[in-house]
C-alpha cells in the first residue's frame, strides 16, 4: 500500500527476476470514509516493459546486394544466444510481399507489445459504490491501427511466376549455420526473413535481395491474331552492367508464321 496525496504521485517498483518482459500494473485509489461519507475509488493500469537482455537473440545475415537469376544462393547465418537454437527461413517475392503490406516477423515486438485487456473486478469495495447493481466494472482499452498498404489491382499485374520458398525448422550448430535456396529464373526484388528461437529467447533478421541479368531482353508481341494479319513486335535490350554496350541477335519463326528482323 501507498499513500498518495492529490495531484501528481510517483510509485516506485523494482520487478524481479521473475518478471517476464512484458508486464502490466493494476493500480487502484481508494479514499477513507472519514474523509467523504461517498466512497470513491479510481483505477487505472499501466504497460510495463522490462528490458530483458537474456531473452534476446541476436541474428545476422550476410547476404549478398545481387545474384543472378536460375542460381544457388547461400547465406551465412549467425545467432548469439544462450541454448539450444533452432531457425526457419524464408526467401519471398519482395512484389507480393509489398502488394499485402506484409512486415517481416518481429517476435519480440509481437510477443513483448501491449495487448487489448478485459478486466472485471469482482472485490467486496465495489458494492459500497453509488452504483452497487453494478457487480464489477469492466476496464480494458486498445489501440488498432489501421496502416494504407496500397494494394493495387490484380487486373493490372502481368501474370509472371512468383518466388516463396522456405526452409523449414533447422538447429545451429555453434551459433552458425548456412541458408541455401535454388533461386529460379527471376528479375526483381527478393527478401530473405530469417526467425530463431530457443527455449529461453527469440529473435529475427530480413534483408532485401536484388535478382537481375547482366542485360534483360523485354518483348512487345501482340497477344493475338488472325489469318492473314501483319504485325509488327519489337524486342528491347535493357543493359545493366555490360560495360561496352553492343549486343548482336539473331531470330528465327516456325509454324504458320512468316517473320523478317530488322534493326
Amino acid at each position: 500500500h501507498h499513500k498518495v496525496t492529490r495531484g501528481h504521485n510517483v510509485i516506485t517498483y523494482k520487478p524481479g527476476k521473475d518478471f517476464n518482459q512484458s508486464a502490466y500494473a493494476l493500480l487502484s485509489v481508494y479514499t477513507p470514509l472519514k474523509d467523504n461519507p461517498v466512497v470513491a475509488r479510481a483505477l487505472g493500469m499501466v504497460h510495463l516493459a522490462v528490458d530483458r537482455p537474456e531473452r534476446r537473440l541476436a541474428v545476422t545475415l550476410d547476404c549478398p546486394e545481387n545474384i543472378r537469376p536460375a542460381t544457388a544462393l547461400s547465406v551465412p547465418l549467425k545467432v548469439q544466444g544462450q541454448g539450444k537454437v533452432r531457425y526457419s527461413a524464408a526467401l519471398v517475392d519482395e512484389g507480393i510481399l509489398q502488394l499485402t503490406g506484409f512486415k517481416s516477423p518481429a517476435p519480440q515486438e509481437e510477443l513483448f507489445k501491449p495487448h487489448e485487456l478485459t478486466v472485471e473486478l469482482s472485490d467486496l469495495y465495489g458494492y459500497l459504490l453509488r452504483a452497487p447493481g453494478q457487480r464489477g466494472q469492466g476496464y480494458g482499452g486498445d489501440e488498432e491501427s489501421l496502416e494504407d498498404v496500397g494494394v493495387e489491382s490484380l487486373s493490372s499485374l502481368r501474370s509472371r511466376p512468383t518466388i516463396a520458398l522456405w526452409q523449414g525448422f533447422t538447429d545451429v550448430q555453434n551459433g552458425e549455420a548456412t541458408l541455401n535456396f535454388e533461386v529460379p529464373f527471376h528479375q526483381g526484388a527478393l527478401r530473405l526473413m530469417v526467425v530463431a528461437a530457443s527455449e529461453t529467447g527469440v529473435g529475427a533478421a530480413s534483408s532485401l535481395i536484388t535478382v537481375r541479368d547482366r542485360a534483360v531482353v523485354q518483348d512487345a508481341i501482340p497477344a493475338l491474331a488472325h489469318t492473314g494479319d501483319s504485325l509488327t513486335a519489337g524486342l528491347s535490350v535493357h543493359n545493366l552492367e555490360v560495360a561496352d554496350g553492343r549486343f548482336a541477335a539473331e531470330g528465327s519463326c516456325d509454324g504458320p508464321v512468316q517473320c523478317a528482323f530488322t534493326d
